[in-house]
């Protein structure tokens, strides 16, 4: 996990409302309905009453951080609070106050957990991965294009092995360029129907992109064309401002990788209490 800083997300609780206009002018459809489409939630299923707990062990507090998260989950509708405490005070707190699901992240780890005895639990690169794909599938499907084409995945990492995932789930075809050969040959090994790129590839050629990557402007004017479509989770961004003026680029910080987060814990305890009911 990337760790974020203040500038990062200091204007997600103002901006959400006018940020999901662009996004669904994307995608055709809101954060949430993509956040489900990437954890498989198809069923209807009551929202839960969400616990986010500030961590401080590590490098410390990002300010604003849980009130971001707490922004991001109210504004999709659902019953979200930070708890009063930090830490294991903060766990206690939402234990005893009902929450039904916990969000916390220390430096390394951002992750979603059940709190009512389902064994559910999500982690923020392989959400952010798969919510990050669905919107790329998403909108090429507004476009009238069908999801089964080739789709470069910058980063072989969790985060772009989790959107190689998804791709193949919907016919694609994902091609791995990572810097790190033994993490993109790693990265094709675990995924049968993807490729390798050796760490190099002239990004032209491909018309659909993912940037799981951490570096900044690797995706220049030159590599895109109108018709080019980039999901980017990534950061920081991976897409220059030039190239964001040419072609569709799909990016956030925060918001999409916790809904999917959110939703995908949904889904799990879904699955285990349908599986207990037969």
């Amino acid at each position: 996990m990337t760790r974020l800083v203040v500038k990062d997300i200091i204007h997600i609780e103002k901006q959400i409302q006018a940020y999901e206009g662009i996004f669904r002018a994307q995608t055709g459809q809101t954060m949430a309905e993509i956040a489900k489409l990437a954890a498989g939630l198809e069923k209807p299923e009551k929202d839960r009453k969400t616990a986010v707990v500030t961590i401080t062990q590590g490098q410390g507090v990002i300010p604003g951080f849980a009130e971001s998260l707490r922004a991001i989950l109210r504004y999709s509708g659902i019953q979200a609070d930070v708890m009063p405490r930090t830490d294991i005070g903060g766990m206690q707190d939402a234990f005893y106050g009902g929450y039904e699901i916990l969000f916390a992240a220390d430096d390394d780890v951002y992750s979603a957990f059940s709190l009512h005895g389902e064994k559910a639990f999500s982690d923020n690169g392989e959400a952010t991965g798969r919510g990050f794909a669905a919107a790329l599938a998403q909108a090429m499907k507004t476009r009238g294009i069908s999801p089964d084409q080739k789709v470069l995945i910058l980063g072989a990492g969790p985060v772009g092995r989790s959107a190689a995932a998804y791709i193949l789930e919907q016919g694609g075809k994902p091609y791995f360029c990572d810097t790190d050969p033994a993490r993109e040959e790693a990265a094709v090994h675990s995924l049968p129907g993807t490729a390798g790129l050796g760490g190099e590839t002239d990004k032209k050629e491909f018309q659909y992109m993912i940037d799981a990557t951490t570096a900044g402007n690797i995706i220049t004017a030159a590599d895109v064309t109108a018709d080019t479509i980039i999901a980017a989770p990534g950061m920081p961004l991976g897409v220059t401002g030039e190239a964001c003026s040419i072609a569709t680029v799909i990016h956030n910080p925060l918001e999409l990788g916790t809904l999917t987060m959110y939703y995908s814990v949904l889904k799990q305890v879904q699955t285990v209490r349908t599986a207990e009911q037969k």
